[in-house]
């Protein structure tokens, strides 16, 4: 009987590559190919944690990807506006809005190249920015705004100021128009 054959006799062993063009007789069965690569790993886990060092500062790395990873996911929000039942609504994707009532509008005027300040409070992604915001022009108001569009829409109401803009300038001066059309009275209303 040849040795592969013997019962409780030693295991079948054959030459595995290491990975490095070295031969290693290793047990013929799950150790060769993908098994190896187990064993390897598993070699590697227990160097890595037998280090405290090492330990942190794989942790540290990891925690840094999981934040930059949420700051990018923040960044691809977006914001909308509409108009719906005499409500003007400015949203962001994270659930973020204010409302507009238009009973409450006292103007409707466009601007061109605002300072707008600093954020106080809300959304600073890099392509929009959404919240309260502070200048010198309008003091605390509600912003709003796509970074790459200089032309906005500011409504005044009773008690708040509003600057918003949509995707583009074209966009923009539509959607201030259509406003303007949509703050006029109907005919025969009296208002």
């Amino acid at each position: 009987m040849g040795k592969a054959g013997r019962i409780g006799s030693e295991v079948p062993r054959r030459a595995c590559e290491d990975g490095q063009g070295a031969a290693a007789w290793l047990p013929a069965k799950n150790l060769c190919g993908s098994g190896l690569k187990r064993q390897q790993s598993a070699f590697m886990i227990t160097y890595i944690i037998q280090n405290p060092k090492r330990v942190v500062i794989i942790s540290l790395v990891i925690g840094l990807l999981v934040y930059l990873f949420l700051i990018s996911s923040a960044n691809q929000g977006s914001i909308s506006i509409a108009v719906k039942d005499g409500t003007l609504s400015l949203a962001h994707s994270s659930g973020d809005s204010f409302e507009i009532r238009f009973k409450d509008i006292q103007s409707v005027t466009e601007a061109q190249d605002l300072d707008l300040g600093r954020s106080a409070a809300g959304a600073v992604p890099q392509k929009y920015n959404f919240g309260a915001w502070e200048n010198g022009q309008f003091g605390s108001y509600k912003l709003c705004a796509y970074d790459n569009v200089t032309h906005y829409i500011v409504v005044k109401t009773t008690s708040e100021v509003f600057v918003f803009n949509l995707e583009s300038e074209s966009a923009t001066d539509q959607f201030y128009k259509e406003l303007l059309t949509a703050l006029e009275p109907a005919p025969g209303s009296g208002g």
